[in-house]
């Protein structure tokens, strides 16, 4: 997940900290102009139960990780889901380690969906709502569908004019960081590595995030994207 460029103000991509104070309104309630934000983020402790460590999508801590007062842990249930109980039961974790390692911060579970059909969502995951955490914190998390992150970009590109030159000189190195590390994790590590596999999976998706942003972000409307 690049969310987290799109969270840090001074990443290159003109927008300022727009997507981090509608993030944060949405999120907590409040704005933010800071925060330290890390993709794949390893909680401090492990599985209570199996003793596997616990990585989600995107952690955001409000203001700072070492001073934070408001921490979001991102993770997406996308739907058709076929697995939607070990991804309730793993969002319920990652909102238990959170609180255990963030322990004066409020935490919130952001799920990112690819519907804005709320009701269909949490008729599929409406265990989130049943036994604990929710309760003792029945606010512990909320849907966050695409389309509302898309809304957000429109309403930041309109609060600032872009910087192309700026911008496409940022995605660009990005890029290429990206694409070295794909062909890493494709060629240095193991054949049979599943943990090579994944990883080459999140790059890639990441790479393709950054070169859209560089396309659709920063060059006038009127450039064609190929």
């Amino acid at each position: 997940m690049a969310y987290d460029k799109l969270l840090t103000p001074d990443a290159g991509h003109a927008c300022g900290a727009s997507i981090l104070r509608h993030f944060s309104q949405f999120a907590f309630g409040n704005e933010a102009t800071k925060c330290w934000s890390r993709c794949e983020y390893k909680l401090r402790y492990p599985h209570p139960q199996t003793g596997i460590e616990q990585w989600p999508d995107l952690l955001v801590a409000i203001p700072s990780r070492e001073n934070a007062e408001l921490v979001a842990i991102m993770d997406d249930f996308a739907l058709p889901s076929r697995r939607a109980g070990d991804k309730i039961a793993n969002l319920k974790t990652y909102y238990d380690l959170a609180r255990k390692e963030f322990r004066s911060a409020e935490v919130r579970v952001i799920v990112v969906t690819n519907t804005r059909d709320l009701a269909r969502l949490k008729g599929s995951c409406g265990a989130l709502d049943q036994g604990p955490p929710a309760n003792d914190y029945r606010d512990w998390w909320r849907p966050l569908p695409l389309g509302t992150v898309d809304d957000q970009v429109n309403k930041a590109l309109s609060d600032h004019a872009p910087d192309a030159a700026v911008a496409r000189l940022c995605f660009l190195v990005t890029l290429i960081v990206d694409l070295k590390v794909v062909a890493w994790l494709l060629i240095a590590c193991p054949h049979n590595s599943h943990q090579r596999r994944l990883g080459a999976q999140k790059h890639i998706a990441n790479t393709m995030f950054n070169w859209l942003c560089s396309q659709w972000l920063f060059f006038e409307p009127s450039k064609p994207l190929l």
